[in-house]
């Protein structure tokens, strides 16, 4: 939960499974997706290892109170990943 002007620390972690390093582009999508701020947008992770990269989600001054939501979204190696955010 975010009242306007909270900042919200997180981080989302980025695996990588396969046997050579991935490079991975890190963007927010969506009302809630656009407040949120990643410490790297792109991320090269090693093969078969994982990062944590950490996040500000800052909840604007004039934010409506109510539900926001939006994504966090990974995009490298060919594929599109979407987490959903959401912020009350």
């Amino acid at each position: 939960e975010g009242t306007p002007g909270t900042v919200l620390q997180d981080r989302l972690t980025v695996t990588n499974s396969g046997r050579a390093p991935l490079t991975v582009r890190l963007r927010g999508d969506g009302r809630a997706g656009g407040w949120i701020r990643f410490a790297e947008d792109t991320v090269t992770v090693p093969a078969r290892t994982r990062a944590d990269v950490p996040l500000a989600l800052t909840v604007p001054h004039d934010a409506v109170p109510g539900d926001a939501s939006g994504e966090a979204v990974a995009t490298g190696g060919g594929v599109e990943i979407r987490v959903p955010v959401r912020v009350r």
